[in-house]
């Protein structure tokens, strides 16, 4: 007779509450909180009323044996089109009988596996665009690789994303901020994405590979074509590329969907990828731009100059005498760069630079062979610090006193935040709030709403290229003339020109003007603004600056204003803000001194 085993032996199994709050099952219906970003009743099968153990119970009625033959078909269409879900079950629950193999049993799940193997599924990030509403912190993909039955190599690409009305933008953020708009789910041959990015839109494109195992892979697998017909809305704060591509992820590492921030942005997968351990292999695809900058900052400033006005007069550069063979590799690179950039026609005639391009292609291809130079941790996105940040600080003036201010920037960043892996100095605000309470008087007031925020300044390089700008929609107290406050609600832009002046100092000047309501009276004002920026070691970053704009609405008169900013980082995710600046008209003045706390998350 058997002995009967110990109670702690018994593995009970997980009732249906249990299994309702396991984060596989909600990573499955896309509501990690469980809140669905997915509201498709054909792809809840509770819905209207969902709850991720409502859901659980219809699914299992819907896989559940039955006994007559029309509803054994019944079944097997339900597993066919819930087969990630279905596989899962299976494995927790005696309650669904695991009888069917939805790769084999499944024609079209066969076909999907047989056209877009998954060897290999890799997080693919296209930079930002900061012009492009939709892709302003970047966009995030999976890219699917793998051999096909006959041996052939396959490459997909998994994307979602919104379109966005050229002739209305404001009206596409709105709606994808409130009402949501169209989201499209696209299976696409992965090269021709790739090469939009890279060629069309100028975006350098990094890839990530992911460390899965196979069963890992197939229930990625399977949950992408669960999805297939599945009507998507997109928010640009709760349901985007991001938290779309998180979510297919976390069917297989469900902390991939774990954020900390108030929305989760393409960069936040990449680095919480990194952070799992579950990037095993890098690779990054520069546009000749990038690559420019890139190669021109590791070689001497005068020797960079001589290459770049030799390729400009068709002639072709000898290496440095007696260059080491990373040196001569580190030039031939940068000259392909060039050439790539001026066989567009920048400078020379293109026939020229094409013809030269292809013998600098052909030196290159001996040397790296035998010298290796990774670029791919230089200037890595996913090194960045997290993009929301709140600050609460103390100002004082002599004329209203001390004020304390807390200001929230749910996602972007400042122009002092650590931006070493970026060639440019640049913000990006959206939605940041600061209110601000005085301490003289007890009045709490707005002072400033950035809806929409940015600023690029970025260094002209070697070719003369790069254009610096900035654009602010919004709401803001500023100084003006007699006033120590007047409210301000409209925009104001500017562009201009920006030259790195060394390693470590940018020169910026920006021509601009502001139109909007400024105490509810139609105004406009023209301005212009000169600055220097700091990057001293570990992110420590000064800005120094001057501008003057024109009180041309109501009484001429131009109004001044000087300050110094500077930022130090404290640790990763605490820094110490430092501003001082004083404003003046012709009638008035004031002098501002802030000391702020900043913390990313």
């Amino acid at each position: 007779m058997a002995a009967a085993l110990p109670d702690s032996a018994i593995q009970a199994e997980p009732t249906i509450t249990e299994l309702a709050a396991e984060r596989e099952w909600r990573a499955l219906l896309h509501a990690p909180d469980a809140k669905p970003r997915i509201r498709d009743p054909g792809f809840l099968l509770s819905s209207p009323n969902f709850s991720p153990e409502a859901e659980l119970t219809a699914t299992l009625q819907a896989f559940s044996t039955a006994a007559g033959e029309t509803d054994s078909a019944t079944r097997l269409r339900d597993i066919c089109r819930f087969p990630a879900r279905y596989e899962w079950l299976a494995q927790r629950t005696s309650a669904v009988r695991s009888d069917v193999d939805p790769v084999k049993d499944c024609p079209g799940i066969g076909e999907f596996f047989a056209r877009a193997p998954a060897d290999e599924i890799s997080l693919v990030y296209a930079s930002e665009n900061l012009v492009s509403a939709s892709s302003m912190m970047g966009h995030v993909m999976l890219e699917l690789g793998g051999a096909t039955a006959n041996g052939d190599r396959a490459e997909h690409a998994i994307s979602f994303f919104t379109t966005v009305n050229a002739r209305n933008v404001l009206w596409s953020a709105a709606a994808s901020l409130t009402t949501g708009t169209r989201g499209f789910y696209t299976l696409s041959p992965y090269r021709e994405r790739e090469n939009d990015y890279l060629q069309r839109e100028q975006r350098s494109v990094w890839t990530y590979r992911v460390s899965l195992d196979a069963a890992e892979r197939r229930r990625v697998q399977l949950h992408l074509y669960e999805l297939r017909r599945t009507s998507l809305t997109y928010f640009f704060d709760i349901h985007n590329c991001a938290t779309f591509t998180a979510d297919i992820l976390a069917v297989a590492v469900p902390a991939m969907s774990d954020n900390t921030a108030p929305w989760m942005s393409p960069l936040d997968v990449i680095k919480n990828a990194v952070r799992l351990g579950r990037v095993d292999r890098y690779r990054l695809l520069p546009t000749a731009p990038w690559a420019v900058r890139m190669y021109d900052s590791q070689l001497s400033r005068a020797r960079s100059t001589q290459i770049v006005r030799a390729l400009r007069r068709g002639e072709s550069i000898a290496p440095a005498p007696d260059a080491p063979l990373r040196e001569r590799l580190l030039e031939l690179l940068y000259q392909e760069a060039l050439l790539k950039r001026l066989s567009d026609g920048t400078g020379v005639d293109s026939p020229t630079a094409a013809s030269q391009l292809q013998s600098v292609q052909a030196q290159i291809a001996p040397l790296a062979r035998t010298v290796d130079i990774d670029i791919t941790q230089y200037k890595n996105p996913s090194a960045t610090p997290q993009d929301a940040q709140w600050e609460v600080g103390s100002s004082h003036r002599r004329s209203s006193g001390a004020a304390l201010s807390l200001r929230v920037l749910p996602a972007g960043r400042r122009l002092l935040d650590d931006q070493r892996q970026s060639f440019s100095t640049s913000e990006l605000r959206i939605g940041e709030t600061t209110v601000s309470t005085s301490l003289k008087t007890g009045a709490v007031f707005l002072d400033e709403f950035a809806l929409y925020s940015v600023t690029s300044l970025l260094p002209l390089n070697p070719l003369g290229e790069g254009v610096s700008w900035r654009f602010a929609l919004g709401y803001q107290n500023q100084f003006w003339r007699s006033d120590e406050r007047t409210s301000f609600l409209g925009f104001s832009g500017g562009i201009g020109r920006t030259l790195a002046l060394g390693d470590t100092v940018d020169s910026f000047a920006l021509i601009g003007a502001g139109l909007g309501l400024r105490d509810s009276r139609p105004t406009a004002y023209p301005d212009l603004e000169i600055g220097l920026i700091g990057k001293w070691p570990g992110a420590n970053r000064t800005i120094l600056r001057y501008q003057v704009a024109a009180d041309c609405c109501a009484r001429p008169d131009a109004i001044q204003r000087v300050g110094i900013e500077h930022l130090s980082p404290i640790t990763r995710s605490l820094a110490v803000s430092l501003d001082a600046k004083r404003e003046w008209s012709s009638v008035n003045g004031r002098t501002t001194v802030y000391l702020g706390l900043r913390r990313y998350f």
